[in-house]
């Protein structure tokens, strides 16, 4: 709950009124529920794809299905994708009747079709000459489409979907990454991806579904997105009363919360990447690349074994011998290649790291400062407006507002922009004490993603609803995200019905922010991993003793 070593120190309501409210928050994955938000309204939804229909990629004329199909004809053609080719009996048919069959398998996406005897013919067509691959010109060249995954990182699935459709991970483009111990929906564009196909995937993928195929001109990026929906259950939620849920609730979605970098933005090791991203900006390279090669806790298996032979023998060849299957291309691995083929360099071993890897360390010390400032500002100015502070308005950065809403923070950059009071005197002290100046920023430049960026200091939570629900036992599916869960109502019973009970609590927020945080707020209880793995280890242990 108060984590100083990254700056998590206050709440923005401190009131001596808000006592903890004791729940186990991701019993199961179930109980997490995230949903994308697009910056043009669409909620991704969670689904299996078994409604869908391919869609349309000529959108000037409508193409109907053709009358004459028998059903048999139907299912062959849903199996295009699967089959590559397959044939479709038209005795007896008129010229506009088999016209129109042309056009329905062309509507399709990349297919064609032609007359072989009495038989249309619906084919993929297969690459000739140079082209690696046929791509019909009227087709947009991007499929967008909803990836569904339960308890799977979002890299995996695009990982196993790509495999699936002989494609690279590069071919599909997506907003950003979705919770592992969750039930996610987001969308995902493939480029040349054939909606048929991809559809066809659902019955050979495994916690994993594909749906909600459209085809768009262009790839997605983390531009296109605004946020996430969040539905959670905090099971074993009892120290309550009615009017202090409500009243509690209410002032958190009205007032919000301190916008904290959460703790996934720091790691979960030992050694914190915000200090190896101090050391990286001190130039202190030696020292960064021994916290990133320190023996770790919780670190088992031969990537634990490696990092305590290099901790012992300082010999990088003895350590990377100690590693078994893919853990190679391990961030700690690649800085050991790189510090055996140059003993010593330790600057080129950081640089070995891929750059959006390596920029996470800095990112971290960014985040940590950001978090340090924030803290300081609530503990003593709380919610008021300072002369000389920095506003986003209208998606402007301006020196003028009046809104708590619209106050930000910079985090620490090159030519970075502080606001012109006591906060801003904060960041210049905090980096003086780190031995950190802008210029330290401007060296980095080229070898690392770092550019000036600004945080709102306080958020909110949009369209919150929440709602009470007692249960008997502690895998009673709480939330429905079908196929991976379904309710079964029988086992819902009211608050005061059930052995246990749950707070179910639905809110939106921004790109960036950490529902983690926003949840600290309002519950006053440690929400870290070890935390929660206790408290769930110590339900299960109870659960059979409850009358």
């Amino acid at each position: 709950m108060i984590r100083p070593e990254i700056g998590v120190t206050t709440f923005l309501n401190s009131t001596a009124e808000y006592k903890p409210w004791p729940c186990i928050f991701k019993q199961n994955y179930s109980d997490f529920l995230v949903l994308e938000v697009l910056t043009d309204g669409t909620t991704a939804q969670i689904s299996d794809g078994s409604k869908d229909v391919v869609p349309r990629v000529k959108e000037e004329k409508e193409v109907v299905l053709p009358s004459k199909l028998s059903e048999e004809d139907k299912e062959k053609l849903g199996k295009l994708a699967e089959l590559g080719e397959v044939g479709i009996n038209v005795e007896g048919w008129s010229k506009d009747e088999r016209r129109e069959l042309h056009e329905y398998v062309r509507s399709l996406g990349p297919y064609d079709s032609r007359m072989d005897g009495q038989e249309v013919k619906a084919f993929k067509p297969k690459p000739s000459g140079r082209k690696r691959k046929f791509w019909p010109r009227d087709i947009p060249e991007h499929l967008h489409f909803t990836l569904s995954k339960a308890d799977y990182e979002t890299s995996y699935a695009i990982g196993i979907v790509s495999k699936f459709l002989n494609r690279t991970p590069d071919s599909f483009g997506y907003c950003g990454l979705k919770d592992r111990r969750a039930i996610t929906a987001q969308r995902v564009s493939g480029f040349h991806v054939d909606a048929l196909e991809l559809l066809a995937l659902n019955s050979r993928l495994k916690g994993i579904k594909v749906s909600a195929p459209k085809y768009e001109d262009k790839r997605l990026t983390l531009g296109n997105l605004w946020g996430n929906r969040f539905e959670i259950a905090l099971r074993e939620f009892t120290e309550y009363n009615d009017e202090q849920l409500k009243d509690r609730i209410d002032e958190w979605s009205q007032k919000g919360f301190l916008n904290y970098f959460g703790e996934q933005r720091f790691g979960s090791f030992s050694v914190s990447t915000a200090d190896v991203g101090l050391k990286i900006l001190q130039k202190d390279f030696e020292a960064a690349v021994n916290l990133i090669l320190e023996p770790k806790e919780n670190t088992k298996g031969s990537i634990g074994d490696c990092l305590k032979t290099y901790s012992e023998t300082k010999d990088p060849a003895k350590a990377l011998s100690q590693l078994q299957g893919n853990l190679r291309n391990q961030v700690e691995a690649i800085a050991l290649k790189q510090l055996e083929k140059k003993p010593g360099d330790y600057r080129a071993a950081i640089l070995a790291i891929p750059r959006h890897q390596r920029s996470l360390y800095v990112h971290a010390y960014q985040s940590k400062i950001f978090n340090q400032i924030a803290s300081k500002r609530a503990e003593k100015f709380g919610l008021k407006v300072l002369e000389g502070d920095i506003f986003l308005v209208d998606k402007e950065v301006s020196d003028k507002g009046d809104k708590i809403e619209d106050v930000i923070l910079p985090l620490p950059s090159n030519r970075m922009r502080i606001p012109s009071n006591e906060v801003g005197q904060w960041y210049k002290e905090i980096m003086e004490k780190d031995n950190i100046t802008e210029g330290a920023f401007s060296d980095l430049h080229k070898d690392f993603a770092v550019s000036e960026s600004f945080r709102n200091y306080i958020e909110k939570p949009r369209e919150v609803q929440y709602d009470l629900v007692g249960y008997n036992s502690l895998n009673t599916v709480l939330q429905s995200a079908e196929p991976f869960a379904i309710i079964n109502q029988e086992d819902l019973k009211s608050p005061e019905e059930g052995k246990f009970q749950a707070l179910r609590v639905k809110f939106s927020l921004p790109s960036g922010c950490y529902a983690t945080i926003a949840l600290r707020e309002l519950l006053r209880i440690d929400l870290s991993k070890n935390a929660q793995r206790e408290a769930t280890e110590n339900s299960r242990e109870k659960e059979g003793n409850v009358e």
